[in-house]
């Protein structure tokens, strides 16, 4: 078996390169995939009854079908996993900040462009930390997601020929790898009812406690042919058995699509959500096959941001059996204010989360 690494060491990349994708058009197929892997069953991309009354995303007005606006984060690891730039290099994915400004609609032609946004140097002599910014555009050229990824990559070794090298799930704090999940950080605090719907209504340490969902292995074969990221890690089996883990995983995005669809049902802000500005995530310990995962969400923070509409900072974490966490990260959703007493709530489109 050969050892040459394929990918781009830490030395090679430059701030401001820029790499191209080929493209993929976004199928009724692939739509209905995720909302069955995801269990995200929002009616914006499942109910063509619901859009024909228009719904608001990110302030435009909307009456069709859109797929799930995750979906683009999804498409991205594949066709950045195309390029073929961190074969074997990369040793972590820290975290990932995720916004989608614009909606993909089925039909649409994406592409990813994927730039060099700053590189860091590290204590470690063996790596370095890229910082990607992951800009997904239509056949017109729009963008409609961005992702700003940050990255551990190995730098070139001394010594010219060597065994490739696999080493997920770093902390940036430390850049230590951990190949066990820690406990969960959240502290005292109180279960939300679910008439929570106008931002005045959700308090600093509202839960937010989803149900429990178990990881299989047709989780992962569905998530993998429907990204086309097909990392060896979570498809091959004897690679797997040379690494820490001695076994497959579960990609981290698998975690984040799990979280995506467990929230759903809550509903915490049904018809008065109008998007988020942005959301991070934090990859922090590994997702095994038969792990049983459910998402923990705690309101950190309120903020007015107008007359109409506030910000609300919900934490979370996504936590296994035995309290591990493998995934946290923030989202900032931007909740309608309630009305005045005695004032109507505004008509006209919908809107959903």
């Amino acid at each position: 078996m050969s050892s040459r690494v394929a990918g781009r060491y830490y030395e090679e990349f430059a701030d401001g390169q820029v790499f191209v994708s080929r493209g993929r058009t976004v199928t009724e197929t692939d739509v209905v995939q995720f909302v069955n892997s995801a269990w995200y069953t929002n009616p914006r991309c499942t109910d063509a009854e619901f859009v024909k009354q228009g719904f608001i995303w990110n302030g435009v007005e909307l009456r069709h079908r859109i797929a799930p606006p995750p979906l683009g984060t999804f498409f991205a690891a594949g066709l950045s996993s195309s390029l073929n730039l961190l074969d074997d290099t990369l040793m972590a994915v820290l975290g990932a900040t995720w916004r989608a400004p614009g909606a993909i609609a089925i039909g649409d032609t994406i592409h990813l462009e994927q730039r060099v946004a700053r590189k860091q140097d590290t204590s470690r002599s063996d790596a370095g930390i890229v910082v990607f910014e992951m800009d997904v555009r239509n056949q017109h050229g729009e963008l409609v997601n961005n992702d700003q990824q940050t990255c551990l990559v190995a730098r070139r070794p001394e010594k010219a020929n060597h065994e490739r090298t696999v080493r997920f799930f770093a902390l940036e704090e430390d850049l230590s790898e951990r190949w066990v999940c820690g406990n969960s950080s959240f502290g005292q605090r109180f279960p939300a009812h679910m008439e929570s719907q106008y931002f005045e209504d959700f308090k600093v340490g509202f839960a937010f406690d989803t149900r429990s969902r178990t990881v299989t292995e047709a989780d992962v074969v569905a998530l993998t042919a429907l990204t086309w990221d097909h990392h060896p890690l979570y498809t091959d089996s004897e690679y797997a058995r040379k690494t820490p883990f001695h076994e497959r995983l579960a990609p981290p995005l698998l975690g984040i699509a799990f979280a995506i669809g467990l929230d759903a049902p809550l509903a915490m802000a049904a018809g008065t959500c109008l998007g988020f500005t942005h959301t991070e995530w934090r990859f922090l310990g590994p997702i095994r096959f038969g792990d049983t995962i459910s998402l923990t969400q705690t309101v950190a923070a309120c903020s007015e941001q107008d007359a109409d509409t506030g910000i609300v900072r919900l934490d979370m974490e996504l936590v296994n059996q035995d309290g591990g966490v493998s995934v946290s990260g923030t989202r900032y959703m931007v909740v309608m204010r309630k009305p005045l007493l005695g004032q109507k709530a505004t008509g006209g489109p919908k809107a959903w989360h």
